[in-house]
């Protein structure tokens, strides 16, 4: 753990300055299809909060009775939905799930990295 010490600091820094638009300005994003992935994620969070477990979406407006999340990672959507239940509102969802994300993804090129042997100084194959 402490070999990677350092990486792990570069890629938190990293996180904290591709999330920092968020919090600076204290606004959520929302892109194209943002209120149809908010839709499936609050559908997931009141299914798990009351206990009602379906593929159809019985809770989000505009999409009563379609059956969507058994096509678009059910687990995934549960997953979002329960950390939208933790944390309270979609401004600190948004946050903690893009800091998850970066984060998680970050770790993972820098142990593929790692598995195929770079150096810490190696050139580009470009340069």
């Amino acid at each position: 753990m402490r070999k990677h010490k350092t990486a792990i600091v570069v890629i938190a820094l990293a996180v904290l300055v591709m999330c920092s638009p968020l919090l600076l300005n204290n606004h959520a994003l929302l892109g194209v299809d943002g209120y149809f992935q908010y839709n499936r994620i609050y559908e997931a969070a009141l299914q798990l909060k009351n206990h009602n477990f379906s593929f159809i979406n019985l809770y989000s407006f505009q999409q009563a009775g379609r059956v969507v999340n058994s096509l678009y990672s059910p687990l995934i959507t549960y997953i979002a939905g329960a950390l939208l239940l933790l944390v309270g509102n979609w401004f600190r969802f948004q946050i903690l799930s893009l800091a998850i994300v970066y984060f998680t993804s970050g770790m993972l090129m820098y142990a593929a990295g790692q598995r195929l042997h770079f150096r810490n100084g190696s050139r580009s194959l470009w340069a």
